[in-house]
């Protein structure tokens, strides 16, 4: 059995290891900038829960790995998922594609980030965003793009197709309804999306020093903000 002393040094690398984590997250912004805030979980997410209604119309949530961009470091804000049509939400989308995404802090480094650390998921400090609209099925001339980002954040996606048939999906920025954002006390918020799209995906410190990109690199590229400006109009 373990010696204590061992316990210690395994618990002293978990913690380093929970540290080291919290340094790979993007600066977390300010609880003030609900739509930053929102950008910045969205994109530091793996996973989002989808929840749909089945045939009975009785609420079904499920796990969906996320991606909003090429890698770790390029966000745009446009959530594209992958789903196999084997899966029960594709087939309720099939039915209905009004959908809610959630995503909680507590799912960042291991419950670690923010005000998260020593606390509960429901706690107002421990953040979460739950974004309602249409979740439908990347147009052609845009899979090539959605599959980019998906397998940039989830390499093992790539083989998934051989197995089953998967479809890319997004929720393209014209059918995003409602944001629903706590990140501290007060009660929620509700940006719009355009507040959403134009909002810092990081906290900005303006110095070099961290080797993140400047804030023109932080929001979305010049041309993808215009596809979201026309989109909503």
């Amino acid at each position: 059995m373990p010696s204590s002393s061992s316990f210690k040094t395994l618990s002293a690398v978990a913690f380093t290891l929970l540290l080291e984590g919290a340094a790979a997250l993007h600066p977390r912004p300010d609880q003030a900038d609900k739509a930053s805030f929102a950008r910045w979980l969205v994109h530091e997410s793996d996973y989002a829960v989808v929840s749909t209604l089945d045939k009975s119309g009785h609420p079904f949530g499920n796990i969906v790995s996320i991606s909003d961009g090429h890698g770790t470091e390029h966000s745009t804000g446009v959530i594209y998922t992958y789903i196999p049509t084997l899966d029960e939400t594709y087939e309720e989308l099939q039915r209905d594609n009004r959908v809610s995404l959630t995503f909680t802090e507590m799912a960042l480094i291991g419950g670690q980030s923010g005000g998260c650390r020593n606390s509960t998921a429901e706690n107002p400090p421990c953040g979460r965003v739950t974004i309602q609209g249409k979740l439908t099925q990347v147009p052609e001339a845009r899979q090539a793009l959605a599959l980019r980002y998906l397998f940039a954040r989830h390499p093992e996606m790539e083989g998934w197709s051989g197995v089953h048939k998967f479809i890319p999906y997004w929720m393209a920025p014209a059918n995003i309804e409602s944001f629903f954002i706590i990140n501290f006390y007060g009660g929620p918020s509700h940006p719009t999306p355009m507040e959403y799209f134009n909002a810092p995906w990081y906290k900005q410190d303006n110095s070099s020093e961290s080797g993140r990109p400047g804030v023109g690199v932080a929001t979305a590229h010049e041309a993808e903000k215009e596809l979201f400006r026309h989109a909503l109009i």
